[in-house]
């Protein structure tokens, strides 16, 4: 239930996070400071225009810098990174869900890795607005619901927001923005 924001650029791995064209990591892995993604996060977390970059996950469970986040993230940018997951899966949050709580300008790139409820920026987001966002980073996903901003969408709005990134996924519901 904290606010932070950050002070300064934050490096946590100091390499090229690659990928092949399946989405598989092609750095050795054992040479990688692992992210736990933060779970349950309330409060406000301000980026104030700084980069978070080479954030590695592998996980079988909801992953990216967030887990699960149900409080106001903004002007954050992640890059260089490689998350890998299961289900709920995003560069910034596994899933949003709070009512009333808001992602504004926020960009990922690099690969988001996943089952189902995958996206460059969230997996699964139920009840938040976000705007003035995007998504450069490539996306994966075995199963349902994979896009490149919000993985799986049931609510509020999306304004102002885009995505460059390829999207690779054999379910349905797979698009650009929002599924």
């Amino acid at each position: 239930t904290y606010n932070y924001i950050l002070a300064n650029d934050i490096v946590l791995n100091d390499v090229e996070l690659t990928y092949d064209a399946n989405g598989t990591l092609t750095v050795d892995a054992t040479t990688l400071n692992q992210w736990t993604p933060i779970n349950g996060f309330r409060g406000i977390f301000n980026g104030n225009n700084f980069t978070v970059s080479g954030v590695y996950v592998n996980t079988t469970s909801s992953a990216g810098f967030f887990a699960n986040c149900r409080g106001d993230v903004s002007n954050l940018t992640i890059t260089n990174s490689y998350i890998k997951g299961g289900s709920q899966v995003g560069g910034i949050c596994g899933s949003f869900n709070e009512t009333g709580k808001d992602m504004t300008n926020c960009y990922f790139d690099g690969a988001v890795v996943g089952t189902s409820s995958v996206g460059g920026l969230i997996g699964s987001n139920n009840t938040t607005n976000i705007s003035n966002c995007g998504n450069y980073g490539d996306v994966w996903g075995t199963g349902d619901y994979v896009c490149g901003i919000v993985g799986s969408f049931y609510a509020y709005g999306i304004d102002n927001c885009f995505n460059e990134g390829n999207i690779y996924s054999t379910g349905n519901y797979v698009a650009g923005i929002a599924g």
